[in-house]
């Protein structure tokens, strides 16, 4: 589906979101810049998504710009309003969101040969990443906040199910994490979000149906690279640290850590709009 045509259209405001693509001609990977833009950047982010900025602190956000920037720049982005803008999706659509299967546009127009000029880049980039929040978020980023507590409050049972129809299950699984984001990246793409799910729960023993549907319940909400995404660093931990013999011990220690991010999540957000 295509987005409707918007005329000049290069700031959004979508509860505490602002994006904005400008033509700056000082480059940010000249030396004196990028340390500028760096700093920028970490200010910017305190106000673009305040709570995800103080969970992280300055170092870690200052290593996301730092990656954002370098991966801006393998699609030609140089500038900082492109540049921004690249950073600004990963807080919003996930760390690896230029490859996962739920965002098939963003490779199809960052790896477009079409594409001669960044800024004309950055903007159909942009147009995309509105069509996609205004249809999948919600109003101040509800349905989003609600997928997170479901997949972190909704311990899950083992499936009886016999192995053939266990993609079926977590599928179903899925849709009722988010409904209208399985709607709209369709059935096809969340079987491919189980089978990439199942391979990383055996690679981290916990090849059990609670696994595998807390693995792609995971990439359901944060993006298929929410294993080393660093606004949620505790994952990426409680991962590294597989279970041995017990899956289930393993299960209920993330459990108790999920619990514990989503009461500091409510205690920091008082009133404050989210970005995720």
């Amino acid at each position: 589906m295509n987005p409707p045509p918007r005329a000049s259209v290069y700031e959004y405001r979508h509860a505490n979101l602002k994006m904005k693509i400008h033509s700056d001609q000082l480059t940010v990977f000249q030396q004196d810049a990028l340390r500028r833009f760096e700093m920028d950047m970490v200010e910017h982010l305190r106000q673009f998504s305040p709570i995800h900025s103080d969970l992280m602190g300055d170092r870690a956000l200052r290593e996301l710009i730092r990656f954002g920037a370098d991966q801006a720049n393998r699609y030609g982005f140089s500038k900082r309003g492109p540049v921004r803008l690249y950073i600004e999706l990963i807080f919003i659509l996930g760390v690896d969101f230029d490859t996962d299967p739920q965002l098939p546009w963003t490779k199809e127009i960052l790896r477009d040969p079409n594409f001669s000029d960044q800024m004309l880049r950055a903007k159909q980039l942009y147009e995309r990443a509105l069509f996609y929040i205004e249809r999948v978020t919600g109003p101040d980023y509800h349905l989003s906040r609600t997928a997170i507590g479901r997949v972190f409050q909704g311990r899950i049972v083992d499936s009886r199910v016999s192995a053939e129809y266990i993609s079926d299950e977590v599928v179903e699984y899925l849709y009722g994490i988010h409904p209208q984001k399985c709607e709209y990246v369709g059935r096809p793409v969340l079987h491919e979000i189980y089978r990439k799910a199942l391979q990383l729960a055996e690679q981290h023993g916990i090849g059990c149906y609670s696994g595998v549907a807390l693995c792609a319940g995971l990439m359901l909400v944060f993006g298929h690279g929410f294993i080393h995404d660093p606004k949620i660093p505790w994952v990426s931990a409680v991962f590294a640290a597989r279970p041995a013999h017990e899956p289930e011990t393993w299960l209920n220690e993330f459990y108790s850590l999920a619990m514990a991010y989503l009461t500091r999540i409510a205690e920091m957000a008082r009133g404050e709009r989210l970005v995720y």
